[in-house]
This record gives structure tokens, sequence and C-alpha cells, in this order.
């Protein structure tokens, strides 16, 4: 039986779709840029505050390093805490950057190269789940109708058999005080001729002792 697509399961297939697309992208992007990057150590100098789009503040490590062309530049950490962490100030961080622009960095970690594609993955799965979910629901459902019309059909058979049994024995029923019926008036009407033959000998014994 065909069915067809709601507007929802479309836009979260659209969704999962664009979210693997992006993903792959990233991969790429962030591959070609590791493969000019240099890579150096970065010191946590302050935590600035930073306002996002939201309207929330944050505070943001500022990570200073120097290039190999001896350039100081400074660049803000990617964690960014709602408090600034007195202890992290000092600590070290490793920073992919390109040489012909500095600013361009990202910090290096267990998922460096990965990031976009493993977050763009998620977001497919996810949309993706959400995209099935009601077609699934559906066909469980159908799944589960045939069962309760069986089981609607049996509690049906099962009514109708005790209709027919308790219309036999009402039939029987009847049937019985119908005989016990015509044998009483049987009985009534014998003993009334026997009553009846009685006085009639009782009167002619008196006739003839008169």
């Amino acid at each position: 039986m065909r069915r067809r697509f709601s507007l929802y399961t479309i836009l979260m297939a659209i969704f999962s779709i664009v979210c693997l697309v992006a993903g792959v992208w990233n991969y790429f992007s962030e591959r070609q840029f590791l493969a000019v990057a240099e890579l150096d150590t970065g010191t946590i100098t302050d935590y600035e505050l930073h306002v996002r789009n939201d309207g929330k503040a944050e505070y943001c490590p500022r990570i200073e390093f120097t290039t190999k062309g001896g350039e100081p530049v400074a660049v803000r950490g990617s964690i960014c805490p709602n408090e600034p962490d007195e202890s992290m100030i000092g600590t070290t961080e490793q920073v992919y950057y390109d040489p012909a622009n500095p600013k361009a960095y990202e910090e290096k970690d267990a998922f460096t190269g990965y990031n976009g594609l493993i977050f763009g993955l998620i977001g497919a799965v996810f949309f993706g789940l959400l995209a099935v979910a009601p077609m699934v629901s559906g066909m469980v459902r159908s799944g589960r109708k045939p069962a309760a019309h069986a089981q609607m059909n049996d509690l049906m058979r099962q009514d109708a058999e005790r209709y027919r049994r308790n219309r036999r024995y009402a039939e029987r029923s009847r049937a019985g005080q119908n005989t016990e019926s015509a044998e009483d008036a049987e009985l009534a009407r014998l003993e009334q001729q026997e009553e009846e033959l009685r006085k009639k000998i009782d009167e002619r014994k008196g006739q003839q002792d008169q």
C-alpha cells in the first residue's frame, strides 16, 4: 500500500541531508586547512568578556603564540565558561594556524580534522530518526490492528456462543414447563372423573338399600 509522506517527514529528511552535506563539506575544508597549517604552542594569558548573539555573556581564554616568522598572535579560545577560570591562566594549548593568515586557526584536540564531520553525522542521524519515526509508528499501529481485530472477533464469537447456549436453555426450560402443565391438567381431569364416578356408585348403593 502506498503511503503519502507528510510535510513534517519531508522537512526532517531535508534537514538530515543538509547536515550530512555540511558535515562532509566541513571535513574536506578542515583537511584542506590542515594540509597547509602550522602547529604551534600557545599560552592562555587571560580571559576576555565575550557577548554572544543571544545576549548572554561568557569569558573566552586569550591564547597567545608566536609564528615561525616571529609574528606575535593572540586568538580567542573556543571553550568559554560563564566565569573566568583563573587556574587555566599560564597553561598551554596547541594551535594550528594558517601561515598566510595566522588569525585563521584551530585548536588541536583528539578530533581535530573530524569535528565538522562528526557534528554533521550526528545532525543527519538525529533528523533522520525524526523523519522515520512517524512511519515506524504507523507501521507498528498497522501491525497491531489485525491482532486487535482478531481479539475483537474472538470476543464476538464468544458472546454469540453464550447467547445461543442461553437461548437453547430458555427454550428447553419453556418446553419442560409446558410438559409439566399438560401433565397436571390431565391428572386433574382424571381425578375429577374419579370423583364423579365415586358419586354415581354411592347414589346407586343408596337406591338399592331403599
